[in-house]
């Protein structure tokens, strides 16, 4: 069942996306990095934990920061890159 959470997790992050984006901005740098440092803290806390309750936990965490990683990113590549049709 652990993938499952992890993915659900991160599906729930896609629709939330836009208001972190907005509230954070930074053109979506500020996001992109608070996601990769809450997955690598929750990444620890999966490693470490000795419950499993904990580690499901952890991992939701790390589903949901993951979610928020493509939209950072795709806002980013967005910004420096326009488009250019006509």
């Amino acid at each position: 069942m652990d993938p499952v959470r992890f993915f659900l997790a991160m599906a729930l992050a896609f629709p939330s996306s836009p208001w972190f984006l907005q509230r954070w901005g930074g053109g979506g740098m500020r996001v992109l990095a608070g996601a990769f440092i809450v997955f690598a803290l929750a990444s620890v806390i999966c490693a470490q934990s000795n419950d499993y309750d904990i580690f499901l936990i952890a991992r939701i965490v790390q589903g949901f920061s993951s979610g928020l990683t493509i939209p950072g990113s795709l806002q980013i590549i967005l910004r420096h890159y326009p488009s250019t049709s006509p």
